[in-house]
């Protein structure tokens, strides 16, 4: 009893040390986590047997494991020839089981990124079932230079080695751009002492890089050698951005508001996530701020109806063709504006021309480029396409048939949201899939032919029932009988329900005098009718002889106080509804996402946890019943260090960055902002009320957004951006669009102009629709995409780091530092034993490598299975891998791999 008193004691002594070392996070208030070891970077996941819980099938066998070590392991060496990997390890290719296979082919991984200067060390899950390996880099070793400046990566120039009379037009170093912010320079990093230290972002970057140079990381994944590779979250990071990004608790009247577009949080934002979420985040910001002003308008614009006003309809009618006009104007004035902040951003961060170092894709072939193979798949997709819009139209136009009727007829705007969002899910499982079939190369040039694939059929589901209520209802709905009275009993309804036909409110003095309804005999037919004069702008005459009334009436009319007529149409109410409907769903699926994702992480840190708890608990019962600390069954030691769950497995469960996962992604998120965008921009002028919605629902869903990343997202990989790429050139073309739609809402859907003749409105079609595109363009003439400023900072430094490397090719004695000399074209390339071709430098300047001894307990670790299967096999083979580790030759170790594996 006293040897379990002391080791109690001992826990309690550990507790106290420990408790700095534990942090609480927002999925996991209820008990804190452990921090990870100071200086991890990177986490990779480990999946274990089956007989420890895991994923894998120990005992499955592996036909041809030099084929899938092929797909693995990058093919390196001149003209691109094979990696000799898969023969070291298993040079007679004959069949292994998955314990022998997943065994050689970690520990081979994990020797790889210790050749290039990253730190391993690792440890298993909580119950056992994984096996987690943190990486980080060696700070300032010679190693961790070497593969940075292979790796072409873009680093800060220091303001110490900057010779200021270099720098052309200014005295200082770094320059200042018009928002007086300053800008270093940046140029390729070659080694030298010329450049700033990295950054814990540009460590992880270069780690990432190292792991897609060396391997197919989808590979990994697909035959379970790895389960997930993500950037360790930083504990202090997410607190601040609990603090103040994400925070619900509305301390103050803004307490939803989104933070600066520009400055602190947005600087964090950067070095937490990369430039890639920071844009994002960025537009979405600037989007929110520019929709105050026309928030603010459309609430005058929406007064000028009100009787105090005693405005005349046609001083009413300009005002709404101001407000079209100013749509246009604030839409195209936004894009331009965002552009130019994000064209100084690009610049402060140094991220231009960034994508031009990535790696290919694992699923890119390059023997099918330029092929027919290629033009026969682009045609598929187009077909898809076509055939997805034709079913989609069907099942708008059943949709519109089924809620015709009297009793349906209130819920269409309801099934027009529903219709939209269906289709939308459906072909956001489709799109990454007619992706895959065009063979993109890197992994930008998927994510663009993705949103060329998903962006213009979303936006078309979305706009086409809008549409088609703004113009198309009036001539499908409409109805006909041989009297206009008894086309009006038809479309208003009968005795039952008088309060559907429109009350003609009349004025006089400001004040109601009296309205008109019609009068129906006992016997329930027409006896006496209202004036029927405000129905003279929506009727005619069909080729029958028949009074029709268009599928667009009246359903509310009044007198001003000139005695002026106006009506309000149902479709106009049907599209003020339906885009209400569609704003605030969208803001509650929004809500309803985060929801569920943070239940399922919850659900899955609850049940690794209960786990643990059920083994600890009868850890803690041998413990109290063997004083000295013996299993009573086994009679061998019980492990007494206590095992806590730390914040590497809190973050493996929550949910990833990516396309179709509950986590997010940029594509989707960025989606529904296009979505929002293009209902805004071409339906405020017919509806000018939906920009307050817009803009409560956008704050809304802005903080829903950030607390996601915060508290439910995996931690992404920080991936540089140039602005938001391709999505500027999908709002510039929503944008375009919009003119097209305000110019036809106004002409054939708004009085006075939807009663003139056919030929007068094509003609003020045709002349609107060229002033409001000179318009955008005189816009984007006058506010270049790239500002004065920029542009001058740019040419300074191109002259500067022009200068640096003449100096470093030995033209100058200057100043330069001619230790970064380097080779203009460096590729990473695997430094095995046995290749004879140019290496990625490791270790020491003289290439020499690096040691490359894994810790016995990570190697002991990495095993699938519980160690008590195979044992002879496995001394076998490990004793042939630290042969080859110490530098035997490949037949000796080819042979003993083969002994092993035969036994």
């Amino acid at each position: 009893m006293l040897m379990a008193s002391q080791r109690m004691l001992h826990r309690g002594m550990m507790d106290a040390e420990e408790e700095s070392q534990r942090v609480t996070l927002p999925l996991n208030d209820s008990e804190p986590v452990k921090r990870e070891k100071r200086g991890t970077d990177y986490v990779l996941v480990f999946p274990l047997g089956q007989s420890m819980s895991g994923i894998v099938n120990e005992d499955d066998d592996v036909e041809n494991p030099q084929e899938r070590c092929r797909e693995i392991f990058r093919q390196r060496g001149p003209g691109n020839k094979e990696s000799l990997i898969p023969q070291e390890l298993f040079p007679f290719n004959e069949p292994v089981t998955q314990d022998v296979f997943q065994h050689k082919v970690r520990i081979k991984v994990l020797q790889m990124l210790m050749q290039y200067g990253i730190a391993v060390h690792g440890y298993r899950s909580i119950d056992h079932d994984e096996m987690f390996i943190l990486l980080g880099i060696s700070k300032g070793s010679e190693a961790t230079r070497n593969t940075a400046k292979s790796l072409d990566i873009m680093a800060r120039i220091h303001p110490d080695h900057v010779d200021p009379c270099l720098l052309r037009g200014s005295d200082e170093y770094p320059m200042k751009n018009a928002n007086e912010e300053e800008v270093p320079a940046y140029m390729l990093y070659d080694g030298s002492e010329r450049f700033e230290n990295f950054r814990k972002i540009d460590e992880i970057r270069i780690i990432d890089r190292v792991l897609h140079e060396c391997f197919h990381t989808h590979k990994l994944a697909t035959h379970h050698v790895i389960e997930k590779a993500f950037p360790l979250a930083s504990d202090g990071h997410l607190l601040g951005f609990m603090d103040d990004w994400a925070n619900f608790s509305c301390r103050n009247a803004f307490g939803f508001w989104p933070p600066e577009s520009r400055g602190e949080i947005v600087e964090r934002i950067r070095t937490y996530y990369g430039e890639y979420i920071a844009f994002f985040f960025m537009w979405y910001a600037n989007y929110i701020r520019y929709l105050i002003p026309l928030a603010i308008t459309s609430v005058l614009v929406l007064a000028r109806r009100l009787p105090l006003l005693r405005l005349p309809l046609w001083w009413q009618r300009y005002i709404q063709i101001v407000y079209t006009g100013g749509v246009i104007l604030w839409a195209t004035t936004f894009n331009k504006l965002t552009t130019r902040s994000f064209a100084r951003s690009v610049q402060i961060w140094g991220t231009k021309n960034i994508d031009n170092v990535e790696v290919h894709r694992a699923e890119f072939r390059p023997e099918l480029g330029g092929t027919w193979s290629i033009i026969i798949r682009n045609i598929a997709v187009g077909g898809v396409m076509l055939l997805y819009v034709l079913v989609f139209v069907g099942a708008a136009a059943l949709n519109t048939t089924l809620m015709s009727g009297p009793v349906w007829g209130k819920y269409e705007s309801i099934g027009t949201t529903v219709i939209i969002m269906v289709f939308n899910l459906g072909w956001s499982s489709i799109a990454p899939l007619l992706a895959n079939w065009q063979n993109h190369r890197t992994n930008s040039r998927y994510e663009e032919g993705l949103v060329k694939i998903l962006a213009p059929m979303k936006l078309f589901l979305t706009l086409v029932p809008f549409l088609k209520m703004a113009f198309l209802r009036r001539f499908t709905h409409r109805t006909c009988a041989p009297t206009l009275a008894e086309a009006a009993k038809e479309v208003y309804g009968t005795v039952e329900s008088v309060s559907s036909w429109p009350p003609v409110m009349v004025w006089a003095n400001q004040t109601l005098i009296g309205s008109t309804q019609p009068v129906w005999d006992e016997d329930g037919s027409l006896k006496g009718v209202p004036d029927l004069a405000f129905l003279d702008p929506y009727k005619y005459t069909d080729s029958a002889g028949q009074a029709c009334i268009k599928g667009c009436y009246p359903i509310h009319c009044g007198l001003d106080a000139y005695g002026d007529l106006h009506c309000m149409s149902n479709c106009s109410n049907l599209l003020d509804k339906s885009l209400i409907t569609f704003y605030l769903s969208h803001a509650a699926c929004t809500l309803a996402f985060v929801i569920i994702a943070i239940a399922l992480t919850k659900f899955d840190i609850y049940r690794e946890r209960s786990k643990h708890r059920t083994a600890a608990q009868g850890f803690w019962n041998l413990l109290s019943n063997d004083e000295e600390g013996k299993n009573p069954e086994t009679g061998s030691p019980v492990n007494c260090v206590r095992e806590e769950y730390t914040l590497a497995q809190l973050q493996a469960k929550m949910m990833g960055y990516k396309y179709g996962s509950w986590g997010g992604s940029r594509e989707e998120d960025f989606m529904e902002l296009a979505i929002s965008f293009a209902l805004l921009t071409c339906f405020s002028a017919q509806v000018p009320s939906m920009a307050i919605p817009s803009l409560i629902c956008n704050i809304a869903e802005y903080r829903f957004l950030a607390f996601r990343m915060v508290a439910v997202t995996q931690r992404p990989f920080p991936q540089a951006s140039e602005g938001i790429g391709i999505w500027q050139e999908v709002f510039d073309a929503i944008c375009f669009c919009a003119v097209i739609v305000n110019c036809a809402l106004f002409v054939f859907s708004q009085s006075p102009m939807d009663h003139a003749n056919h030929e007068n409105q094509y003609i003020w079609f045709i002349a609107l629709e060229n002033v409001g595109i000179l318009l955008a363009v005189g816009v984007s003439i006058f506010m270049s995409s790239m500002p004065l400023d920029v542009r001058n900072i740019a040419e300074s430094y191109s002259r500067l780091v022009a200068r640096i490397r003449f100096s470093d090719a030995g033209g100058s004695e200057g100043w330069g530092n001619d230790s970064g000399k380097r080779s203009a074209n460096w590729h990473l390339n695997l430094a095995t034993q046995g290749e004879t071709h140019r290496t990625l430098p490791v270790g020491s300047v003289e290439n020499k490598p690096k040691e490359t001894t894994l810790d016995e307990q990570i190697v002991k670790g990495l095993r699938i299975s519980d160690g008590m299967r195979g044992i002879k096999r496995r001394v076998s083979y490990v004793q042939s891998f630290r042969a080859v580790a110490c530098g035997s030759g490949a037949t000796e170790s080819g042979s003993e791999s083969s002994s092993s594996e035969g036994s």
